[in-house]
């Protein structure tokens, strides 16, 4: 389900950059071709070198958290000033299906930090340390939810100081989506642009890193014959994937274009919630099989790093948000469940495809000619 990210996050960039002259989030066909236009730039350098996307990405985390990091400095000097946006802002009434579409949109924005767990197979081990990638992932994660979880606090924070906070509010109606909002209450009018373009190139940020880790994913899937092995290996003259870059192109390119059809639903919204809903059974599943491997080698003592204890927790807060995520808010729409029965469908034919491959695969050496 990248593929699905990446189409939602490159019309974000778009919707935003285009703010600065319309004055509104509106999906239509120029932002089409804007994003068509980012995913082309993106996936061009990419191609031409891996060294140079490599220090575009690089560059572009540390834009992020660096902007982050002054917006959430602004807040606490705010604070001292507007406190009173903090006044009742938890006496609202609690809404569980409010709550799980704030889940998952805090869990898309974790899976950016994840991708890491894609690319220890590019790390080379040290000399002095054959462990050296592994150790990598071991540290990776947890500190990846403590940067993720400080500046989503820290930033959050600062816009309910300084633009107050409304449970009604959408940053898809006629209003100052809060971005813009917050640029508008530091520096006036023109730090609605302001806000506007740095989410624009925070999200191309975002679409960058995707398609640089989706490529070696392809690549893992062609090398492990899940797909054609047309996808295995580096181009010869440019050492990139372009075969794979060029395929994931064309793929996002057929699927923003379907789901432009229907103009008048969140694009972004609805792909992004389909992929993070998948990723989420995705992460169940693997805790699932991690505790039915432990228990079946209960009696081998084998060295794990992570108790069983807490796989069991993991896999609970699991089934917590699959079932929150399915509750529907109080407006009463139910078109969110789309999404997540488009995630369902993948997930099943993701199974069925592997059962017949693997069925095939034993039956294979049996068969006579």
């Amino acid at each position: 389900m990248f593929p699905s990210i990446i189409v939602a996050e490159s019309y974000n960039s778009a919707q935003y950059l285009l703010y600065c002259f319309r004055r509104n989030l509106n999906i239509d066909w120029i932002t089409m071709i804007i994003a068509m236009t980012i995913l082309f730039v993106i996936t061009s350098y990419q191609i031409y070198s891996n060294r140079v996307s490599i220090f575009i990405n690089q560059a572009l985390a540390c834009f992020k958290i660096l902007i982050l990091l002054i917006i959430s400095t602004v807040g606490l000097v705010k604070l001292r000033t507007n406190s009173f946006n903090w006044n009742n802002i938890f006496n609202a009434s609690f809404d569980f299906g409010a709550f799980g579409r704030g889940l998952i949109k805090v869990l898309l924005t974790y899976e950016g930090w994840n991708n890491i767990n894609y690319l220890i197979g590019e790390f080379n081990p040290r000399p002095d340390n054959l462990q050296y990638p592994s150790i990598i992932l071991k540290y990776s994660s947890p500190i990846s939810v403590c940067i993720t979880f400080i500046i989503c606090f820290l930033s959050n924070a600062a816009f309910i100081t300084v633009v107050g906070y409304n449970p009604n509010y959408s940053t898809y109606n006629e209003s100052t989506p809060m971005p813009m909002r917050f640029g508008q209450e530091i520096f006036g009018e023109p730090g609605k642009n302001f806000m506007s373009l740095l989410v624009s190139i925070s999200t191309f940020g975002c679409v960058s890193a995707l398609i640089f880790t989706y490529s070696r994913i392809i690549k893992y899937a062609s090398e492990t014959g899940f797909i054609p092995s047309l996808f295995r290996d580096y181009n010869r003259n440019l050492n990139t994937l372009v075969n794979q870059l060029c395929a994931q192109f064309l793929y996002c390119f057929i699927l923003s274009f379907i789901f432009l059809i229907k103009m008048d639903y969140n694009i972004s919204d609805f792909l992004s919630g389909a992929s993070q809903y998948a990723f989420i059974i995705y992460h169940g599943a693997s805790a699932l099989c991690l505790y039915i491997i432990r228990i079946r080698l209960r009696d081998t003592n084998p060295r794990f790093s992570i108790s069983i204890y807490m796989v069991i927790i993991y896999l609970f807060i699991i089934i917590f948000l699959i079932i929150a995520l399915l509750v529907p808010p109080r407006d009463g729409s139910y078109d969110y469940l789309i999404s997540y029965c488009i995630s369902w469908v993948a997930i099943a034919l993701g199974i069925i495809i592997w059962d017949i491959r693997n069925r095939i695969k034993n039956q294979g050496p049996n068969i006579e000619i």
